[in-house]
């Protein structure tokens, strides 16, 4: 696998962990507002809560102090302290996030520009391909000539051996006619030389 398409596939394999943790930090933080405006809600309600009516009997007489702090004071505190505690994860939850969006971002460049690669890549294969089926197509048909080529060298090099044999058949043919014509030729000449002969010594005697 290209090495470009392995970055490709780990960018986008970044990328989704990061928007799943993106999705769960915003649950949270979801959580966490709801968790708070309840409270908050509850705290109102226990502040606003109308006084009892002031009765014409006698005042009773005042409680004894038992040393114990009242409830409702009890419960604002512990509101408060769940308010702090939620007003905390709140702001590590958003420092998380903020941690994530800086992450991000770079990542989502990164991505972006692996696309555009991968798109001049793929474009760029797509223009090799046809080049390389026009060079195939056009190595094909020189192999093809190239072999009839050859074929023809063949055919007039068998053509070239039997014109030379023919040739050669046809030297010799005349080679022997030539000597059959001179061994006539001596042989005439021998014969008329004989009766040359012949007759000059019949002219003598007569």
């Amino acid at each position: 696998m290209a090495s470009w398409l392995v970055e490709y596939m780990d960018a986008l394999a970044a990328r989704d962990t990061t928007e799943k943790s993106q999705l769960a930090i915003i649950e949270n933080y979801t959580q966490l507002a709801d968790r708070a405006a309840a409270l908050q809600s509850d705290a109102s309600r226990r502040d606003t809560a109308p006084a009892e009516p002031i009765s014409s009997s006698p005042s009773p007489r005042p409680p004894k102090p038992t040393g114990k702090e009242p409830r409702g004071k009890d419960t604002a505190d512990n509101v408060e302290a769940a308010l702090t505690q939620l007003r905390a994860d709140l702001a590590t939850t958003q420092k998380s996030r903020a941690e994530l969006q800086a992450k991000l971002e770079p990542l989502t460049k990164e991505l972006a520009a692996l696309k555009a690669a991968g798109m001049r890549d793929r474009r760029k294969i797509e223009g090799l391909g046809r080049e390389k089926a026009v060079v195939e197509r056009k190595l094909e048909d020189r192999n093809m000539e190239l072999k009839a080529k050859a074929k023809l060298v063949e055919d007039v090099q068998d053509e070239m051996l039997s014109l030379n044999l023919q040739l050669n058949v046809a030297e010799a043919k005349s080679q022997k006619l030539r000597d059959e014509n001179k061994e006539l030729v001596d042989r005439w000449m021998a014969r008329m030389g004989q009766e040359a002969d012949a007759m000059n010594e019949r002219s003598k005697w007569s």
